[in-house]
């Protein structure tokens, strides 16, 4: 599996370390994987022609430490990379955008606590489907998205996951509504 990381050839006019989580097909097909091909390889950060462009592969990743991340502008990886190597949770990162973010819909999986632990001023989860199956899909990513908004675990199951699965609870339905829609953007 290889992961991409890329950083432009100079300093933008305020410095963003960006993580940027994908799908693996995602990442091994690059931006032709939107149908946006890029004659500069797999990433133009900010369209600039020229861009520096690094494409680590497994037997280099070991190699790269927070330092050497810390002086990219935008990384570009998979849920795999961030789990199997430690260096993504050692960083620290200005924003973090999950793609695709229904991978971490399972709380318990490596990929949703290792994103959760990220070091990020800022965080955002991209899907297009956040319930699959069940309200604590949504718990899940509202913990890596906005820590603490929904309370623990066992507690958001108390008070919101199962009086609206198993009671058709409206009135918590309702509220649960209320408190995440200030961080929700839809397409309609």
């Amino acid at each position: 599996m290889r992961f991409c990381i890329a950083c432009s050839s100079g300093p933008p006019p305020q410095p963003v370390k960006l993580a940027y989580v994908s799908s693996t097909y995602a990442i091994d097909n690059g931006p032709a994987a939107y149908g946006n091909p890029s004659p500069y390889g797999y990433v133009t950060p900010w369209g600039t022609p020229g861009a520096e462009t690094i494409v680590l592969e497994r037997s280099t990743a070991d190699e790269l430490g927070p330092a050497a991340l810390g002086e990219l502008e935008l990384c570009i990886t998979s849920y795999g990379a961030v789990v199997r190597y430690p260096v993504f949770a050692q960083s620290r990162w200005d924003l973090v955008i999950l793609d695709e973010a229904q991978a971490i819909k399972n709380p318990t999986s490596k990929a949703a606590q290792i994103t959760a632990s990220l070091n990020a001023n800022h965080r955002l989860c991209l899907t297009g489907t956040p319930i699959e199956n069940h309200l604590g899909e949504l718990w899940s990513q509202m913990s890596f998205l906005v820590p603490g908004l929904l309370g623990e675990q066992r507690r958001f199951t108390r008070v919101f996951r199962t009086p609206v699965e198993k009671q058709g609870d409206q009135e918590r339905r309702t509220l649960l509504t209320r408190r995440i829609r200030p961080f929700l953007l839809r397409r309609t």
